[in-house]
């Protein structure tokens, strides 16, 4: 594992807000690229003539593996897009994009403490680059830093509000309680897409290869926009929307797994078993992600077909046990949820989800833990940790949901009518979602 550090520049989330940027120039001779295990330095330079096509190159490459990655959860796909933002960051240590993606593969392998610190080296490199101020709070709010996640949003939205800010500042809106402006900030994002996916007078560009590529950017991120939307609206339990997004997701990016995951989501929870059995197939035979195994042995036990299910989850538990061997960050959290949903090992889930609150102090991580309390029976501590979750302002109907079992688990018979009324007024739905907890 590869990390670029720049000497002398300061690691960001210290406080409660982000400092601005030590210093805006260009890289010194101090500047290397070094493996984060502390291996031996190479120097790092500035491009040369002709290098700034070798680096671009490099950077696209890494960019399309971590695309490819993301959709099927090919973990080693993101160590081959670190690495190919590793070489162009050798010839260019200041190449903004190149940053960036480091950051972004860095994020997926769970390092978040390293993306903090590639990021302000690529704040310091270009101060008004709306996606290095996102991806910088983007990882705050992975950490359930919310103050600093709104202070580099707000931020990188001055700088530029194009739909990937909007969508970032939905996340934000959607997670510490106001999902009515998330929704409708997603809205905005996705008109934004739209327009340029079809541009007025269409494409323009010159060069056929980077108006491709230009244009497949453009879907993709209309697709993963759409997809956003999906998932907020299933938390409101307006199936049939969420179902559209998912849709029109893929009629932007054919094949996008993340919409056909949500699309076989909701026909599972509509009982649609046939149809979302055949999608979860099809993502299970192209996919490294064990975690579409354990959603179709769902669909199985929801049809009382007990033996393949459980053959379903016991390949699920050891392709999991694999992943989280050699990506114990990037897999912990998704392991104990599996663990939770079917009831397996209540010690090591415990374990895993207390050290994910450890290092991810937000409204998920809180939310986990408390499960994880729950069933184990320290019903005390789940409400301890629950509490923790709501902390934020959270109108999320899961967690609010999840903080009325546990306080019936408590005896506290207030609490639970307060929290289920919550819930089931954000998500009329919520007894079928998240009646498993």
């Amino acid at each position: 594992m590869i990390l670029v550090v720049a000497i002398g520049i300061s690691v960001a989330g210290r406080s409660s807000t982000v400092p601005a940027p030590v210093a805006e120039r260009p890289p010194s001779s101090r500047e290397v690229v070094t493996s984060a295990s502390g291996g031996p330095a190479a120097p790092a330079g500035r491009a040369t003539a002709g290098s700034p096509g070798v680096v671009d190159s490099l950077t696209r490459a890494g960019k399309d593996l971590l695309w490819h990655a993301r959709q099927w959860g090919d973990l080693h796909r993101v160590v081959l897009a670190e690495s190919a933002a590793y070489h162009a960051l050798e010839i260019d240590s200041a190449y903004v994009p190149a940053l960036n993606l480091m950051s972004l593969a860095l994020s997926v392998e769970g390092r978040l403490e390293d993306v903090l610190f590639v990021q302000n080296w690529s704040i310091v490199c270009e101060l008004r680059n709306p996606e290095s101020w996102g991806i910088l709070g983007d990882a705050f709010m992975d950490l359930g830093k919310y103050r600093d996640a709104d202070s580099c949003y707000t931020r990188m939205y001055h700088v530029g509000q194009g739909l990937r800010s909007r969508m970032r500042m939905a996340r934000w809106e959607f997670e510490v309680g106001d999902p009515d402006s998330a929704l409708a900030r997603m809205k905005e994002a996705i008109e934004i897409g739209e327009n340029e996916v079809n541009p007025v007078g269409g494409w323009v560009l010159q060069d056929a290869a980077r108006e491709k590529e230009s244009e497949e950017d453009a879907r993709r991120n209309l697709a993963d926009a759409y997809v956003r939307q999906g998932t907020m609206l299933l938390s409101r339990g307006r199936w049939d929307e969420a179902l559209s997004s998912a849709e029109k997701s893929l009629a932007a990016v054919p094949g996008f797994v993340p919409a056909l995951a949500l699309k076989a989501d909701l026909l599972r929870l509509d009982r649609k078993y046939g149809e979302s059995a055949v999608i979860y197939q099809r993502l299970i035979a192209a996919s490294e992600d064990p975690g579409f195994k354990s959603a179709l042995a769902k669909v199985y036990a929801e049809r009382s077909r007990t033996p393949t299910a459980a053959r379903l989850v016991r390949e699920a538990k050891r392709e999991y046990k694999a992943r989280l061997a050699k990506f114990t960050k990037a897999t912990r959290s998704e392991y104990a949820a599996f663990l939770l949903d079917w009831s397996l090992d209540p010690d090591e889930a415990l374990a895993l989800a207390y050290e994910e609150s450890r290092r991810r102090r937000g409204v998920e991580s809180y939310d986990l833990l408390a499960r994880a309390y729950y069933r184990k029976r320290q019903h005390d501590l789940a409400w301890s940790s629950i509490g923790l979750a709501l902390r934020s302002g959270t109108q999320n109907p899961r967690v609010l949901y999840h903080a009325a079992l546990i306080a019936k688990a408590n005896g506290d018979e207030v609490k639970r009518k307060s929290y289920a009324e919550k819930a089931r007024q954000m998500n009329p739905k919520c007894d079928r979602q998240y009646g498993s907890f």
